[in-house]
């Protein structure tokens, strides 16, 4: 065995068998089969991913991209609403959630922007990422909407613009947010004539949090306290780290060290390319706003823990994205 192949076997493959594994025996018997036919096919795209080349996935970025954006359209226009947001294309047996996919595509879209001789990257940039933001803003889902401004904001910063710029970007931003909370306040009828009542189904989980209203939260909070899970909902996916404490406290220790293990291989002995920043910027917030939304320090958000909580868009697209930052 080479000596380059030791601290992967160490720092990424032992990790993400002890994640798999945590998953697949706490997971409640009724998912255990379906969890673990996701992470079969997550490990084949996996191996597929690394034996591509780079000129393979800048041919295919754009056409990825933009059937990604017409199954957005589709869930938009036929989806069902499940927990208040079309989000999901349902199948017989499985669904598909185009969010979790549009992560992929957007990366790989940017990444071939970058690469390209054009001269309007930074148009380009935005509108690659407002198309999408705007179709998933409107199912509603504002965990994916975050994590396509973070992909965004990693793109922006490798094409080294002037730092005007930067500082005229966060300037805006602070403004909208500003404007947003000040008609929440004094004209929420504006508010419903701009983004439709859906907002406040928004709004109302950051309140339940900031009022310590939630029911689910309240239940996750006493299950990790007492060793005993009592009922919350969505326990199998964005409170699995929750179920997973009041199963045993102990595994604690083995999930911190094996996400902890991921993120010191891809900093230190990784390239420093810009699928491997990415996959960093996404992995790292993923990690540690699950966990403090899962301990009541941050708003509910449909943000699943990596590796670890139910679903399969979720789990293919975070191999695929491990894949990529990994790739030499």
């Amino acid at each position: 065995m080479k000596k380059k192949e030791i601290p992967k076997i160490l720092f990424i493959y032992l990790p993400l068998l002890i994640l798999m594994l945590i998953s697949i025996f706490i997971m409640p018997q009724k998912y255990t089969i379906k969890q673990s036919i996701w992470y079969f096919i997550g490990i084949l795209l996996f191996i597929l991913v690394s034996f591509l080349k780079k000129k393979t996935i800048l041919k295919c970025s754009k056409y990825l991209y933009l059937i990604n954006i017409l199954l957005l359209i589709y869930v938009l226009l036929f989806g069902k609403p499940i927990n208040n947001s079309k989000s999901w294309i349902q199948f017989k047996y499985f669904s598909i959630e185009p969010n979790e996919l549009m992560k992929i595509s957007l990366i790989l879209i940017h990444y071939y922007i970058l690469n390209s001789k054009y001269k309007h990257k930074l148009l380009l940039t935005f509108i690659t990422y407002l198309i999408p933001s705007v179709l998933t803003f409107l199912e509603p889902d504002t965990g994916s909407l975050i994590f396509y401004s973070l992909i965004t904001l990693v793109t922006l910063f490798y094409l080294k613009l002037p730092k005007k710029f930067y500082i005229t970007f966060f300037l805006i931003i602070l403004l909208l947010i500003s404007a947003s909370l000040l008609t929440f306040l004094f004209n929420k009828n504006l508010l419903i004539t701009l983004f439709g009542s859906h907002i406040f189904y928004r709004l109302d989980r950051i309140l339940s949090f900031t009022n310590n209203t939630s029911t689910q939260l309240e239940n996750a909070l006493i299950s990790i306290g007492a060793g005993k899970t009592l009922y919350f909902p969505e326990f199998h996916t964005d409170f699995f780290f929750a179920y997973i404490i009041s199963k045993n406290t102990f595994l604690f220790i083995f999930i911190f060290l094996s996400y902890l293990l991921i993120i010191f291989y891809n900093l230190f002995y990784n390239k420093n390319t810009y699928f491997t920043f990415t996959f960093l910027t996404i992995f790292t917030f993923q990690v540690l706003y699950n966990i403090a939304m899962n301990l009541g320090f941050l708003p509910i958000m449909g943000i699943p823990l990596p590796f670890l909580s139910y679903g399969g868009s979720s789990i293919c697209s975070i191999f695929f994205l491990l894949s990529l930052a990994i790739k030499n």
